[in-house]
């Protein structure tokens, strides 16, 4: 685990707290309301719903350390392989995807992000570098940034951005402006997809106690752009573990 140094404040407690959700894992936003889903039905879903798409899956989002960046909890490493997975069977259906990472580090120090964003984010950690290959996938796989051109997003560095759109008045109003910095990062996030990568189909494999905070961050979207379509699975209990 990460040392608690870094961090700004203590570490979010979400996943303790229930939520109206807790039965469902599965969210289509064309289809409009949630279900459950296993993962192999999930898999499946993708592949019967994104023909003719380009897909962005994106998973894996951890807490990283500056000291050992291939740390990674447990949680996480299996949301990135079911992403590697997934992925690897929508190329074998012949449906484009590419996998992403979005780092948790809105809650770090400022120092404790300067060693994450000079060092780390042009490289994935090792133990997802390694499920990659097990998927036959390779950085050619991976998604960058479209804006900056970084291999792995940042979730500070993407809420930065919306809170720029907002002030010079650039593809975001105000009402995109009492938002938290985790619907925030999510909002620059579905931008980047849809303006500077062409993607047609967002998936998200989250932890289940960051389901309103992407169901906020997908409604709060659509308000922008209803083209890029929204299919969240909610797989782990956090990113913590």
């Amino acid at each position: 685990m990460f040392d608690p140094e870094y961090l700004k404040k203590g570490v979010c407690l979400k996943w303790k707290v229930p939520h109206i959700f807790s039965e469902y894992n599965f969210f289509d936003s064309k289809a409009g309301k949630p279900g459950r889903l296993d993962t192999e039905e999930f898999k499946r879903y993708l592949k019967d719903n994104c023909q003719n798409k380009r897909v962005a899956i994106t998973a894996g989002h951890f807490i990283p350390n500056p000291k050992d960046y291939d740390e990674v909890p447990q949680n996480p490493i299996r949301a990135w392989e079911l992403a590697c997975q997934t992925a690897r069977y929508l190329k074998e259906n012949r449906i484009e995807s590419r996998i992403s990472l979005i780092l948790n580090d809105t809650y770090l120090k400022p120092e404790a992000r300067k060693i994450i964003f000079d060092n780390y984010l042009n490289k994935l950690p090792r133990p997802y570098s390694l499920i990659m290959e097990k998927n036959g996938l390779g950085v050619r796989d991976v998604l960058p940034c479209g804006v900056n051109g970084d291999l792995v997003f940042s979730e500070k560095k993407l809420s930065n951005r919306t809170t720029y759109l907002i002030r010079k008045k650039k593809s975001l109003g105000r009402a995109f402006g009492a938002n938290s910095h985790c619907i925030n990062g999510l909002i620059s996030y579905f931008i980047d997809l849809s303006q500077n990568s062409n993607i047609n189909v967002s998936v998200i494999i989250f932890p289940s106690c960051s389901w309103l905070t992407t169901k906020d961050s997908i409604d709060l979207y659509l308000r922008l752009d209803d083209k890029l379509r929204h299919i969240c699975y909610f797989y782990t209990p956090n990113c913590l573990y």
